[in-house]
């Protein structure tokens, strides 16, 4: 396990989290292994890069207007050519046309894989432990 290791499959988070944000969805789904599958919250499921891809666009890409996702330090543990990492993740949305902003917090359990040298996420679950509604006044909004 080197530092290296931990440091690239948390960077390739963040750039995942920031490229939702942003709605670059083949960027976003850059990060999964072909052989990816997603479960979040058990809502959304999918598999394959193609089927992710589709549940992103159907589960923050047409139906919000503004997301952002505030991860906090995942724990790493890598053994060979496999990882983990489970942490916390904060989400906020705003729907179209609402002025309510839809926040959860959950924890990520995710499982990656080295492929051709790079880190890729073989299994993301997501599971929801907190969600709110807020009523109040969007004061400014700009992209990522």
């Amino acid at each position: 396990m080197s530092i290296e290791d931990i440091e690239e499959i948390r960077r390739a988070r963040s750039k995942y989290y920031m490229a939702v944000d942003a709605r670059r969805w083949d960027e976003a789904v850059d990060i999964y292994s072909d052989q990816a599958s997603v479960d979040f919250a058990g809502v959304w499921k999918g598999q394959t890069k193609k089927g992710i891809k589709k549940v992103l666009l159907d589960m923050v890409g047409t139906g919000t207007s503004a997301t952002f996702h505030c991860a906090y330090l995942p724990i790493v543990e890598v053994d060979g050519d496999t990882a983990t990492a489970v942490g916390y993740l904060e989400t906020h949305s705003l729907p179209i046309g609402s002025e309510e902003t839809h926040s959860q917090i959950g924890r990520i359990d995710d499982q990656y894989i080295k492929e051709k040298g790079k880190w890729k996420l073989k299994r993301a679950v997501y599971t929801t432990l907190v969600q709110s509604k807020s009523t109040g006044q969007l004061i400014q909004k700009t992209s990522p």
